[in-house]
Order: C-alpha cells, then structure tokens, then sequence
C-alpha cells in the first residue's frame, strides 16, 4: 500500500467495530455465538456499501467474516475465563 499511514483511521473504525460487535454480543449465550458475530460482522460492513454491490461483497469477504467472527468469540471466551 502506499501511504499505509493514510489509511490507519480507517483500520482503527474498524477494530473498534468488531470490539463493538463482539461486546455487545457478550452478554448473550455462547451457543451459536460465532453465527450471531458473523451475521453482525456482515450487517455492518454491507451497510457501508450500495446495495447492488452486497452480493459480491458478501461472496468475496465470506471467509474474512468467518475468520473475524471465530477470533471474535475465542477472545469473548478468554474474557470469560479471565472473570471467572
């Protein structure tokens, strides 16, 4: 990338949107707990896009969403444990 600097605003709304969504999922049961992540993840970053590029977004960052989703609970389940 060129002037990767330039685009740190933009990766910090993200991080703090995923920290957001996983936070805000905490408190709900761990069961199914990587769909609801997912299916947040992927509300959000589609409403940031023109509906007609949603399907090809959606085809396109799949695997990102459910990586993001997956690292999203493992750091609610060590959360967990740290309170325990």
């Amino acid at each position: 990338l060129e002037e990767p600097a330039r685009r740190a605003p933009a990766l910090r709304r993200s991080l703090e949107l995923h920290r957001d969504i996983a936070l805000a999922e905490e408190p709900n049961p761990t069961e199914e707990r990587e769909t609801r992540l997912r299916t947040a993840l992927e509300a959000a970053v589609l409403a940031e896009l023109p509906e007609d590029l949603h399907s090809r977004a959606k085809e396109l960052l799949a695997p990102d969403l459910t990586l993001n989703a997956q690292g999203l609970a493992v750091w609610l389940a060590r959360r967990a444990r740290h309170r325990e």
